[in-house]
């Protein structure tokens, strides 16, 4: 069972064009479990203390909105109280983030390459 299920993984991720991105930076994962892996780790402020997985909090000095990650902080500025978006080069389309563009230009913009 275990093969048939990384065969399918494999599958999605070679050949269908299945991925999974991060909606706070640019990281795409072939897996889902590994993108929970990424966001603990680099976006909700997971750390290892004493063999405990602990999650740190950092506050925004704006709008003093508790975020997992000085990562997740620097984002939640950009986005709330700076206005950054990403712009599609071929349509109106702003972004919040930089996965997210990518992912509308594979979806409006790029014809699939699998039948």
């Amino acid at each position: 069972a275990t093969d048939l299920r990384y065969l399918k993984q494999h599958t999605e991720s070679k050949h269908l064009g299945v991925n999974y991105p991060c909606d706070q930076c640019d990281y795409i994962s072939a897996r889902p479990d590994n993108l929970v892996l990424h966001k603990q780790r680099k976006h909700e402020g997971m750390v290892i203390i004493n063999g405990k997985q602990v999650q740190q909090k950092v506050t925004c000095d704006v709008c003093n909105a508790q975020l997992a990650s000085s990562v997740a902080l620097k984002r939640h500025k950009q986005v709330k109280h700076e206005g950054v978006r990403f712009g599609c080069d071929q349509c109106e389309y702003r972004a919040t983030t930089a996965g997210y563009l990518r992912l509308h230009i594979e979806s409006k913009h790029t014809e699939s390459k699998y039948y």
